[in-house]
């Protein structure tokens, strides 16, 4: 008996008994879903994971107590109990994987895009008829309860046959795990760019009703919304062999919205995947005065009975993301043991495919451009270079066009996705990498004279606004010193000061005593404190160099108007302490100035600098600002210490029974409230630097 017989005859033996043995091959974080279905789902047990980062896989291991790790799917595969693997790699991988789970006659659900290719796909589908198993693509949306409520509909008759198919799928084109990802994620990387990660969803849910393509049209736009151009919302149009159908796919409008249309003969589905609601408008014989007169009642009794249904599904737990993938794993494994078709036929997954080629291929612009740009600045009279970390953010983009301006030589490192257009436009050179990853920031250290480390994440998980802060100042500190780089000067924050140990109307100065416990602040205080660290080690250096500049809340050119006071929530402003508190606040072009006087002065070297302007009242900048930019009618609302203290301990209450609602720190409310003095006179004194006056004025003008 040869080994795939004999693997045939225990598949057979185990068929019979009723229990499959299932592989997990890829456990980022779709597989937790799988793994979840997979454990409520009866006659399957998960028996081993693979993934090439180990770590993921023994963590989800421990997680479902599953006996068998390994480091590569080819090690998984040789299982002697395996019968089915759940694809769930990125999917420049799934055609390798999948051929060599089919070849070996394990049955294989696959994730979307399946393949890159069309004809890869048709391969997989011959090698799994060859070996007599199951290959199934999970097209999840086309079993979430919601969408088999409107098929039942359609095939009961009840409307007619179908004639066109709207589908429309917004969302986001950079959530936080692209964001967060070190270097460009994959998904940037497939054959239709970021939007192929998401284009199978509504191809699948329109070639369901239009059938096989008789022909596709593609309609790209470039709306902003991604950087380099790159495209972002895409208007498909099919003429299927069934049907026509139309396909939006965008990031570029908001709110994001998931929805199908079906039009038929005798009415209109309308099925909202976020709402998790189905509309159902019928022909009727009425007049039409009347029918407009009553169809809005039809569709609001629609709308409430659809709201107490999922008001009753979410009590019971039942309204859950993946509801699609829950019914779509049961259906897979029942067509393997009773030996029937798989949940998605050949047919549809193949016109998926074909589409998806087809639409790459008139999408436009779809790959992020990480090249590195040379040079072409003009007028340099200085002959030090300077690479600036984090150039495409606030403070860095005004600090390179400044250096730019003063005759110096720029090298700019920013991230992949960061916006490069005015970086562009000075002429600079441009170094794609991450302060996070050490390599890219030694090699954009080789060859500079100076740096300005200005990189900072101010937004995302607590973890990459930390390892963003703390592991990129110990990347540069070793990179600047194995490169021979002569000065750095490091861009840190107010925050890092222990103000809540202070009384209002006490200064802080460069002596004054740095935050013990920034945990308690936030994620932001306790990257920039650790940061802090990393940097004074350094102070004392000689080679190279450093400088710590320290300034207070930055505003000015394209910033966020209500921040230094509060948050706007439609035409309120929520504000902390009283109208009488003051602002510490530093134009933006007075920290890029400033930094340039420190680069010109020798004498700065290994000292720290505060930096802000003259403190005004909070409601002077109301008035004097935010009233005189169409705002008049904006109602302030002031929070009092005592009635913050109070909300802070409801919700510390609240977070004790559920960790989604925020804990609010006694030392975090201090340091919103205290109204303390910023001493500011050692850099003028060794630089001449002075911030400049009338702050208001220079507000107000940017701002009309």
């Amino acid at each position: 008996m040869t080994n795939t017989e004999a693997k045939k005859s225990r598949s057979e033996a185990r068929l019979g008994s009723g229990v499959l043995n299932v592989g997990i091959i890829g456990c980022g974080r779709i597989a937790e879903h799988h793994l979840r279905f997979l454990s409520a789902t009866k006659g399957v047990r998960v028996v081993g994971l693979s993934d090439t980062f180990v770590v993921n896989a023994e963590r989800t291991a421990k997680a479902y107590s599953i006996e068998h790790v390994f480091a590569s799917h080819e090690q998984l595969l040789q299982l002697p109990t395996l019968d089915a693997v759940h694809i769930l790699t990125p999917p420049e991988f799934h055609f390798r994987q999948a051929s060599d789970a089919l070849a070996r006659g394990v049955h294989v659900l696959l994730e979307k895009p399946c393949t890159y290719r069309a004809d890869e796909l048709e391969d997989l589908y011959r090698l799994a008829e060859t070996k007599n198993v199951v290959l199934c693509p999970d097209f999840i949306q086309l079993f979430v309860p919601l969408f088999r409520r409107a098929v039942s509909l359609v095939d009961s008759g009840e409307l007619g046959k179908v004639v066109h198919v709207d589908v429309h799928l917004g969302f986001d084109l950079i959530p936080p795990e692209l964001q967060e990802t070190i270097g460009l994620h994959w998904s940037f990387k497939l054959p239709g760019g970021v939007l192929h990660n998401n284009l199978t969803h509504p191809l699948y849910l329109a070639l369901y009703w239009a059938g096989s393509v008789k022909k596709l049209t593609v309609a790209p736009r470039a709306n902003g919304s991604l950087p380099q151009g790159l495209t972002d919302h895409l208007v498909i149009m099919i003429e299927g062999t069934l049907c026509t159908a139309n396909v939006i796919l965008t990031g570029s409008s908001k709110p994001d919205s998931y929805s199908v249309d079906i039009r038929c003969e005798r009415g209109r589905l309308a099925v909202n995947f976020n709402s998790s609601t189905l509309i159902v408008e019928r022909q009727s014989a009425l007049p039409g005065f009347v029918k407009r007169a009553l169809v809005n009642f039809q569709v609001a009794g629609q709308l409430v009975t659809e709201a107490t249904k999922n008001f009753y599904n979410f009590a019971r737990g039942r309204l859950l993301p993946y509801q699609g993938l829950e019914s779509l794993i049961p259906k897979f494994y029942d067509s393997i043991i009773q030996r029937t078709a798989p949940p998605i036929s050949k047919q549809l997954a193949l016109a998926v495919a074909q589409a998806e080629e087809a639409v790459c291929a008139g999408a436009g612009k779809l790959h992020v451009d990480t090249r590195r740009r040379s040079s072409f600045q003009a007028n340099l009279t200085h002959r030090e270079k300077i690479l600036v970390t984090g150039a495409a953010g606030y403070v860095g983009a005004t600090l390179t066009q400044r250096l730019v301006e003063d005759g110096y030589y720029v090298r700019a490192l920013v991230r992949p996705l960061s916006r490069i257009e005015t970086l562009e436009e000075l002429g600079v050179e441009i170094f794609f990498g991450d302060v996070r990853d050490p390599q890219s920031v030694h090699a954009a250290c080789q060859g500079v004279d100076l740096v300005v480390h200005a990189a900072a994440a101010l937004h995302g998980s607590a973890k990459v606004i930390v390892d963003s802060a703390v592991e990129g100042t110990k990347n540069l500190a070793l990179a600047a010193k194995q490169n021979g780089v002569k000065r750095v000067v490091y861009l840190s924050s107010m925050s890092v000061y222990n103000v809540c140990d202070l009384r209002d109307g006490e200064a802080i100065s460069e002596a004054t005593q740095l935050e013990e416990l920034p945990q308690e602040r936030g994620a932001y205080s306790l990257a920039k404190r650790r940061a802090e660290d990393e940097a004074l080690r350094c102070l004392s250096d000689s080679s190279p160099s450093w400088t710590i500049v320290r300034p207070s809340v930055v505003v000015g050119k394209k910033y966020d108007l209500f921040s230094p006071v509060g948050k706007r929530v439609g035409n309120f402003l929520i504000g902390f302490a009283s109208p009488k508190k003051q602002l510490r606040l530093i134009h933006v072009d007075d920290v890029a100035r400033a930094i340039i006087e420190i680069i010109r002065n020798d004498d700065t070297k290994g000292h720290i600098f505060n930096l802000s302007n003259r403190a005004m009242a909070q409601q002077d900048y109301v008035n004097g600002l935010l009233r005189r930019q169409g705002l008049a009618n904006l109602r302030v609302i002031y929070v009092p210490y005592w009635l913050m203290r109070g909300i802070a301990g409801v919700c510390n209450s609240l977070n004790a029974v559920n960790s989604r609602v925020p804990r609010i720190s006694p030392r975090r409310i201090a340091s919103l409230y205290r109204d303390v003095e910023i001493h500011c006179e050692p850099i003028g004194g060794q630089s001449g630097w002075f911030p400049e006056e009338n702050l208001l004025e220079r507000l107000r003008t940017e701002s009309q």
